[in-house]
């Protein structure tokens, strides 16, 4: 399906392996429809999904101490947010608003679970990739520092262990499934640094 192309492209690089089972389940998903000025997701909540645009153009927009809100990127068809907090159980970052009328498709967390139940391996590949993309951003590394932008294997780590506690994935080296206790804390390894939110 045409419409489908743009989220088959970033599910690709996302999951690297077995992402056609989730493929199938999204191929009968229905979009859903979002009249302009209709707000998807709030900074500071918490969520399990993440959003790809079929059509229309969406802002994300970040609310600072003083409480204005700044546009912060546009998102158009083809386009995904929210997978920071589908994969890492983090808030959302940012507030995204419908600019015309929108037509989104929904991932729950629910379509990955059997994904990476069945390949849990895949969350080495996952961590990977959420830490560079975070790393890619000026504000993040303006929060972090030079020094652990140059160590994206350190951010990983702590990608990887969240992802691990938000799936219920077994660590091979500790034996036992992540404690869910630690979800959306953090606690890590000594020196891994907190990453800043790039997306919703």
């Amino acid at each position: 399906m045409p419409l489908l192309s743009g989220l088959r492209r970033f599910l690709a690089a996302l999951l690297v392996l077995g992402v056609w089972l989730l493929l199938f389940r999204l191929d009968a998903s229905l979009p859903v429809v979002l009249p302009a000025g209709g707000r998807v997701v709030t900074q500071g909540e918490e969520g399990t999904s993440l959003f790809l645009v079929l059509e229309g153009l969406r802002e994300a927009r970040r609310q600072s101490g003083a409480g204005a809100e700044t546009v912060v990127g546009s998102l158009r068809a083809g386009d995904c947010f929210g997978e920071f907090s589908l994969l890492t159980g983090e808030p959302r970052s940012a507030s995204v608003d419908a600019v015309t009328e929108c037509r989104l498709l929904e991932v729950q967390r629910s379509d990955l679970e059997p994904v990476l139940a069945g390949r849990p391996e895949l969350a080495h590949a996952l961590s990977d990739i959420l830490a560079r993309r975070r790393l890619a951003s000026r504000r993040t590394i303006e929060r972090l520092g030079a020094e652990a932008a140059a160590h994206p294997h350190v951010l990983a780590e702590r990608m990887l262990r969240r992802i691990r506690v938000v799936f219920g994935l077994v660590d091979k080296h500790a034996g036992a499934p992540a404690v869910r206790a630690e979800q959306g804390g953090s606690h890590g390894t000594a020196g891994a640094p907190a990453g800043a939110h790039t997306g919703p």
